[in-house]
């Protein structure tokens, strides 16, 4: 039967009737059938998710290469170990057999991943590594800032507001007027966390983006190391300090194997989700949930093709 995703999340009709229509219609269907007509990729991609206004996340298992949503499962409880295990045996159950697995920084996915899947290949998600280092940069942006209204330089602390997002945009979406400015800023701010933010961010870019091999990426690190003049600022070492850590190797996996992605676009992922969630009436339960998720899968990913 072919299932419309207008008439699967925008149905008219009172909130007791859609949510009986839903379950009536998502109760044909076993996830396990739908999931294996989905012919997934290979790579894994995990993350955690939790929903406005809800007091459990729940673990999200996606298609890195196609971009699709597996499954998905409300951690019920304390989210821990355990919680991780049980929900990847859950996946093997499904027979969603990954060589290969993207995730955030959660330190949980290791470990317990390998004790399902022992030669798995892992690589950390590279959306959450600039999102971490970005932090500090930031921060240090700001330090700087408060530093400027204490010694009176008024123009200069808004310049730096002003542009502050610019001087955290990845260098490789930087426009024509992007570099303009940077120029203008370096000129400006020479010798001063300004400038130390904007080299800091150009050896990443050297590190992540080209870098050949997983071999190379290490030395480039290594050489940013042993340089002396970030040493100085809090924030860049505490930026460093995350580089030198045994996360580096699962950072730089893609340079490894290129079939792997750097990114398992979790943040879209999860935008899908909280667009189911903000469907006609939602979701209010587990079930509720699995159903949202089945029918869309079958509307959008199998364009209702469904036996």
């Amino acid at each position: 039967m072919s299932v419309r995703l207008n008439r699967c999340f925008n149905t008219t009709g009172s909130q007791s009737s859609i949510y009986r229509w839903k379950r009536k219609e998502a109760n044909k269907y076993d996830i396990k059938d739908i999931i294996a007509r989905l012919e997934f990729s290979g790579i894994l991609t995990l993350d955690e998710y939790m929903p406005k206004r809800a007091d459990n996340y729940a673990l999200v298992a996606g298609d890195a290469i196609k971009q699709r949503i597996l499954y998905m499962e409300t951690v019920s409880g304390f989210f821990g170990r355990g919680a991780v295990k049980s929900f990847l045996e859950k996946l093997v159950s499904f027979s969603i057999i990954p060589w290969a697995v993207v995730f955030d920084l959660w330190a949980a996915f290791p470990k317990q991943i390998r004790k399902v899947w022992p030669n798995i290949i892992i690589q950390y998600d590279y959306f959450h590594i600039m999102q971490w280092i970005h932090k500090y940069l930031k921060n240090a942006l700001l330090q700087f800032r408060k530093e400027l209204k204490r010694q009176g330089y008024e123009d200069m602390r808004s310049e730096i507001w002003e542009h502050k997002w610019r001087l955290l945009k990845n260098m490789d979406k930087w426009t024509p007027r992007d570099h303009e400015i940077i120029e203008e800023l370096i000129q400006t701010y020479a010798g001063t966390i300004v400038e130390k933010v904007l080299i800091f961010k150009e050896q990443l870019h050297n590190i992540f983006d080209f870098s050949s091999t997983k071999e190379e990426a290490y030395v480039k690190r290594n050489a940013l190391f042993r340089e002396k003049w970030w040493q100085n600022s809090w924030h860049l070492w505490k930026a460093m300090e995350f580089l030198m850590s045994d996360k580096f190797q699962y950072m730089v996996t893609y340079l490894e194997d290129h079939r792997i992605p750097r990114s398992g676009n979790l943040e879209n992922l999860n935008s899908i989700l909280r667009q189911i969630k903000g469907a006609r009436f939602g979701f209010k339960t587990d079930k509720g949930r699995l159903d949202h998720l089945k029918l869309y899968q079958i509307s959008k990913y199998l364009k209702g093709n469904f036996p």
